[in-house]
This record gives C-alpha cells, structure tokens and sequence, in this order.
C-alpha cells in the first residue's frame, strides 16, 4: 500500500507529464484509503490540476487545504 510520500512523487510526476488521467486515478486512490491530504500531498495536487488546465479542480482542491504556506500559494496564482 502506497503512503502519503509515495503518492506525493506519484502525483507530481503526473503533473509534470501533463497526465491528468493518471493524475486523477492517484487522488482517488488518495481518497479512497483515507490519506491524510497534509500540506505537502494538496500542494501536489493543486499543482498536477493546475499544469493539466484544470483550474476548477485546482483551486477546490486548494481552499480544502487545512492550512496554507508560500509554496501551496505559489501553486496557484502561477
């Protein structure tokens, strides 16, 4: 079973290849084994969302964060 860190890589690899399919099978995978989505693993999906043009996506997945910081916020206003 893949932990948090693991889908971390998983999911920025995603948003580097522009893989958005890929991209939305990890978040759910995330979300079906009841990963805590920490600062670290949302910033990776704000950012997958927001380079695969997924902007909505992108910016629920933000204001879901529990918390906030310079890299999570740089993620998206890009």
């Amino acid at each position: 079973v893949a932990n948090e860190t693991v889908m971390v890589s998983v999911i920025s690899s995603c948003a580097h290849l522009g893989a958005l399919e890929l991209g939305e099978r990890a978040h759910d995978y995330v979300v079906k084994n009841h990963m805590t989505v920490n600062l670290i693993l949302g910033t990776a999906l704000v950012d997958m969302y927001w380079r695969c043009g997924e902007i909505a996506k992108a910016i629920r997945v933000f204001e879901e964060l529990p918390e906030k910081d310079s890299l999570s916020w740089t993620s998206i206003i890009k």
